[in-house]
């Protein structure tokens, strides 16, 4: 009888380490999200200073006129509209 409190307890030592770890995890991939989006930020601004001058780029000019003529046309399944002929 005293392997039954034995087995007990290192079932419960090994679900408490199995949180410990989950919860790592998930503190991990959201720190590492954080940095991944200041990273893809901060690239943005360095080719919106360096490539573009501060300015504009002409294709995103011609997308904002497409998505104000026809706001509503872009679906999951269609992700492309203006490639139908039609």
């Amino acid at each position: 009888m005293s392997q039954v409190p034995a087995i007990t307890a290192a079932g419960s030592l090994h679900a408490e380490l199995r949180a410990l770890i989950a919860s790592s995890r998930q503190r991990l991939a959201g720190a590492v999200n954080a940095e991944l989006t200041r990273l893809y930020w901060t690239i943005g601004q360095r080719l919106d200073a360096e490539v573009l001058g501060g300015e504009r780029a002409s294709y995103g000019t011609a997308l904002l006129d497409q998505c104000v003529i026809h706001p509503n046309t872009t679906t999951q399944s269609d992700p492309n509209p203006t490639s139908h002929s039609g």
